[in-house]
């Protein structure tokens, strides 16, 4: 294993311990659902848009899972604070990838998902 390698490895592990933006939003403009029946993991995101309705105020996540997911769900929400609900719509699911920052396997590629997947149901729900 190369030594960045290790330090992903390593971050992931931090993620999943102390995991960032985990609990409620009481005032969420909408909340979107992730679940992996394979493994049991699911996932509850909560998104508070700005008075504008275009700018991501607030993200978090409540649920259970495995390393990936809960650490992929911590990543995720540090990242999307801030962004604009255009930018966030036109993120691909590989950007999960690019935050966990290590080859996923076959096996654990829906846990890796299930963060996207559970932001993309509520932004869908929204429609807006």
């Amino acid at each position: 294993m190369s030594f960045e390698e290790e330090l992903y490895r390593e971050n992931i592990m931090e993620h999943y311990r102390h995991p960032h933006n985990r609990g409620a939003l009481s005032d969420a403009t909408f909340k979107g659902v992730g679940k992996n029946a394979n493994c049991g993991d699911n996932l509850i995101f909560s998104v508070r848009l700005d008075k504008t309705g275009e700018i991501v105020e607030e993200v978090t996540f409540q649920g259970d899972g495995c390393a990936i997911s809960l650490a992929g769900a911590s990543l995720f929400t540090d990242k999307l604070k801030g962004m604009k609900l255009s930018e966030v719509k036109l993120m691909a699911p590989g950007i999960m990838y690019s935050l966990l920052g290590v080859p996923i396997s076959h096996t654990r590629t829906r846990c890796a998902l299930l963060p996207y997947e559970a932001l993309s149901d509520g932004i869908t729900k929204y429609g807006k």
